[in-house]
């Protein structure tokens, strides 16, 4: 290399290190390893500091993220303790309410069943009491055949009739 360019000095051309380079060893792509020309690549060093900050970021890009879904976890949970605690009020009170209504209805059977022996004493209890359920069963019937009677007029908003 030398020799070239003492030639090309004597002739009187000039020309770089580079193109002497590329007439002696030819056009290569990227550094040239012992020669030290050409450009020189990125060394794996570089490379992996890059990586690791770039992992370092997503790590703490990651953190952030996980934190963010603890915290709203915990509160969640604790959401759900309270509601689990107003849940077994609620339920408290239902069941309290509920015994409440069963000593209501045992007192109101036993005020029927009172009268009941009141009745019986006056010895009418016992043909009122059928009167009252043929009433009933009759306006049951009633009330059966009144749902079962539809006429033309119940559709009349019907565009098919």
């Amino acid at each position: 290399m030398n020799e070239l360019r003492d030639l090309y000095a004597a002739e009187g051309v000039e020309k770089s290190e580079q193109e002497i380079v590329t007439e002696v060893i030819g056009r290569g792509n990227g550094y040239i390893k012992g020669l030290g020309y050409g450009p020189k690549p990125p060394g794996k060093h570089s490379q992996l500091q890059q990586e690791l900050e770039e992992t370092r970021a997503e790590l703490g890009v990651s953190k952030t993220e996980a934190a963010t879904y603890k915290s709203t976890v915990n509160a969640m949970n604790e959401q759900l303790k309270q509601q689990a605690a107003q849940i077994a009020k609620l339920m408290a009170y239902m069941e309290g309410s509920s015994s409440k209504n069963k000593d209501q209805e045992q007192q109101t059977n036993r005020n029927e069943a009172n009268q009941d022996d009141k009745q019986e004493g006056d010895g009418q209890g016992n043909e009122q009491k059928e009167d009252e359920q043929g009433n009933e069963q009759e306006d049951d019937e009633k009330d059966e055949d009144e749902d079962h009677d539809l006429s033309a007029s119940d559709y009349s908003d019907d565009p098919t009739m």
